[in-house]
């Protein structure tokens, strides 16, 4: 059986793949368990390992599987044709969590998957809602402005968002106004977005010039490019490739935007 999860907003992701996990465990015992990434040498190895074993102890395993879409063409044919029998003839659930909806050969498991749900990016009322949520889930007292400004500050960065509440709640004594916002180095500047936007302009010169001006503004790199990918949705895919180039150590998103800058 398959449970996909896919979709760029990876900390929603994150939150389902818990709850699933939770779940099994509550049935089963963790040591039923795996998580494997088969991006990583030597993975898909022992991942077969432990699907095809049987265990003493319980009768249903959950194999937590990421990094099929970082697979090579050739890689992820001989995946795919191996996982198969596994899917059929096992007593294993497969959850698969991917950064891209399945394509390729992995396609044919989304259309019989025993679940398959996308986590796209948020915008608009559904982002301010989900940070509306988070900010109430921890116990961060923020006066509405306040909200809003740090909805905007980090549109589209969920684990950021995240993390900057996480702060907030330990920090306060009292219910936070957008004034307070600077005291934790969260701020964000008229021209914020127009230079965002400026990144894809037509001008090299001006693309050129937007960068030097968010990067002297001294703007998180990781910050500048995750939310050019949230507004600039037609170069999603490229955006995610270059994503799977950092995270892997091959550049740095200073790199990457200069990349696509040029």
């Amino acid at each position: 059986m398959i449970i996909f999860l896919y979709g760029p907003d990876s900390y929603a992701r994150k939150q389902r793949e818990q709850f699933f996990r939770k779940e099994f465990e509550k049935k089963y015992s963790r040591l039923a368990c795996g998580d494997f990434d088969a991006s990583v040498p030597g993975t898909p190895e022992a991942f077969f390992i432990f699907a095809q074993s049987s265990s003493l102890f319980e009768s249903k395993k959950l194999a937590l599987l990421r990094g099929l879409d970082e697979l090579l063409e050739d890689e992820a044919k001989q995946f795919a044709k191996d996982i198969t029998p596994l899917v059929a003839h096992t007593d294993v659930t497969f959850l698969v969590t991917t950064s891209k909806k399945p394509s390729g050969p992995f396609a044919k498991f989304l259309k019989t998957a025993f679940k398959a749900e996308e986590f796209p990016l948020l915008e608009g009322k559904a982002w301010h809602a989900f940070v509306s949520r988070e900010a109430e889930a921890h116990d961060a007292s923020l006066s509405p402005d306040a909200l809003s400004f740090l909805a905007e500050a980090y549109e589209g960065d969920s684990w950021r968002i995240v993390t900057e509440l996480q702060k907030l709640s330990n920090a306060q004594d009292e219910q936070i106004q957008k004034a307070d916002l600077a005291k934790f180095c969260i701020e964000i500047s008229p021209e914020f977005f127009s230079l965002i936007r400026g990144l894809t302009g037509p001008g090299l010169r001006e693309r050129m010039k937007a960068l030097e001006t968010l990067l002297d503004a001294q703007v998180e790199p990781a910050k500048i490019f995750s939310i050019a990918a949230y507004q600039d949705r037609s170069r999603l895919r490229e955006m995610a490739h270059y994503d799977v180039l950092v995270k892997s150590g091959k550049l740095g998103y200073e790199e990457a935007l200069l990349d696509l800058v040029l």
